[in-house]
Parts: C-alpha cells; sequence; structure tokens
C-alpha cells in the first residue's frame, strides 16, 4: 500500500502541475484577448472628444464595443453604457459629465486588465492637441 501511495504523488503533482501551466496559458490568452479589443476601444475613444468628433471613429468604438458584450465583465459593459449615454447626442448632459463617464469606463477597464490597479476615473484626464494662435487656419 505504501509503495502504490508513494508511486501516486509523483503523477498527482505532475498532473497538478499541468494544470496549473494550462490555466496559467489560458490566462494569458484571455488577458491578451482582452487587451487588444480594449486597445481598439481606447483608440476608438477619440471619435467622442468634443473637439475632434469622428463619425468613423465612433462607429470604430460602436463595432468593438458590441464585441466586447461576449467576453467583458459586468462592471466593464455598464460603465461602457454610462459612458455611451452621457456622450448620446440630445441626451442633455454637459461635457465634464462626459468626461466623468470617460474617464470612469478607462478606470474600469484598467481594472479588469490590471487586478491591483489603484487609479481610479478621477486619475485619466482626457487631453487634446490644440491648435496654435498661428495655426488658426487663416
Amino acid at each position: 500500500m505504501d509503495q502504490v501511495f508513494a508511486g501516486a504523488v509523483p503523477i498527482l503533482a505532475v498532473f497538478f502541475a499541468w494544470v496549473l501551466g494550462e490555466y496559467g496559458k489560458r490566462q494569458a490568452s484571455l488577458n491578451q484577448r482582452k487587451e487588444k479589443r480594449y486597445e481598439g476601444l481606447v483608440r476608438a475613444l477619440s471619435g467622442f472628444y468634443a473637439n475632434a468628433a469622428d463619425p468613423q471613429q465612433r462607429e470604430a468604438f460602436l463595432e468593438e464595443w458590441r464585441i466586447t458584450w461576449l467576453y467583458c465583465p459586468d462592471r466593464v459593459v455598464l460603465a461602457g453604457n454610462r459612458f455611451l449615454a452621457a456622450v448620446e447626442s440630445g441626451s442633455g448632459t454637459d461635457e465634464e459629465s462626459s468626461r466623468a463617464a470617460l474617464s470612469d469606463f478607462v478606470s474600469v477597464i484598467r481594472r479588469d486588465l490590471h487586478r491591483r490597479s489603484s487609479l481610479s476615473g478621477s486619475d485619466f484626464a482626457v487631453y487634446g492637441v490644440n491648435r496654435l494662435p498661428y495655426e488658426s487656419g487663416a
């Protein structure tokens, strides 16, 4: 009996090591996929900036957004929905609430990718390139 137990321990150890390795590979693959999708979302966010609204970028964002419904956690979907509601034309919201919704959305995405992130929505600011006085086009 002791010989059977002694022979089973290494086999079980190898099996558990294999299971943990496969789990790690699966998590890495999932994170890579999420990162790629989130990158597409963040790049397309510029279509919603007040001074640079671009319908093509907005459409690119919405295409990526519809795909994220399949794999994003609930908190990301809800934050994205709040952002889209804030920027929806005719919603009567001001630019400040749209920026806050955007910052919260990015913060939730970051927490999904980096679980230990201590950044909050207020830590993300939207910057854009302003035209210099001599670039007025006149």
